[in-house]
């Protein structure tokens, strides 16, 4: 993961911090480092790559933004993984207060509305972070 670089692509300092889930080693490269090893082609590559991935989750957020319930923010959430999975079993792969952390929400929230969907008949929680959606029309229909 990548961070931090705005500031060493527009030549000016602002803070930048990471939290890691777990362990994590972070390398620090100075701009004339990065400079020096932006002529590699493979480096460049690689770092346009982890670049257009954060734009991509950037652009992903900033859609959800104007959602004004948390149930479409989650239910935006689970359909934007149900598409990159394609399965109606989705692995969701991150606890529920991380998904509420996402959707600009407290975990209790993100709780009510699994427990709201649940109910309702529109999808399973089942353990290990799995969720199966189990109407997937009406499941779309909460977003659009």
């Amino acid at each position: 993961m990548v961070f931090g670089e705005a500031c060493a692509f527009l030549g000016s300092a602002y803070p930048s911090w990471i939290i890691a889930k777990g362990p994590a080693t972070v390398l620090e490269i100075s701009v004339k480092t990065l400079y020096r090893l932006s002529e590699n082609t493979e480096f460049t590559r690689e770092l346009i790559r982890q670049l257009s991935k954060k734009i991509m989750m950037l652009q992903h957020k900033i859609e959800r933004f104007p959602l004004q319930t948390v149930k479409g923010r989650v239910v935006y959430a689970l359909l934007d993984l149900m598409e990159r999975q394609q399965s109606m079993s989705i692995h969701s792969g991150i606890s529920k207060t991380d998904l509420a952390k996402e959707v600009g929400s407290s975990r209790e929230a993100v709780s009510r509305v699994f427990s709201s969907l649940e109910t309702d008949g529109i999808i399973r929680e089942q353990s290990h972070g799995i969720i199966e959606i189990i109407d997937k029309e009406k499941f779309s229909s909460i977003f659009s």
